[in-house]
């Protein structure tokens, strides 16, 4: 799954926390707010997510072409990620 963090009614640090305590799939995080040493990256990582990218900002068709084969790579790589078991809200 690719999931931002910014969306409507719950924003994607609450989902992914719950997708996670529920039925724990590879989730890749795709925000500008998961910028390098951002609260929002490490936060993500900390809920599960198995790997966080750049929402891609091009305007050129090799720039889609580049974000695009980044975007498949890193599915790719997510789809055989080992998943740590889900942590309980509480810390447990």
């Amino acid at each position: 799954m690719i999931l931002d963090i910014e969306m409507p009614g719950m924003d994607g640090l609450t989902f992914l926390r719950k997708i996670m305590a529920q039925r724990p799939i590879p989730v890749i995080i795709c925000s500008t707010l998961t910028e390098e040493g951002s609260r929002a990256l490490f936060d993500a990582l900390e809920a599960g997510a198995v790997d966080i990218m750049p929402k891609p900002r091009v305007d050129t068709r090799s720039g889609l072409l580049e974000a695009s084969e980044r975007i498949r790579q890193t599915v790719k790589a997510a789809a055989h990620a080992k998943l740590r078991p889900a942590r309980e809200p509480d810390g447990g």
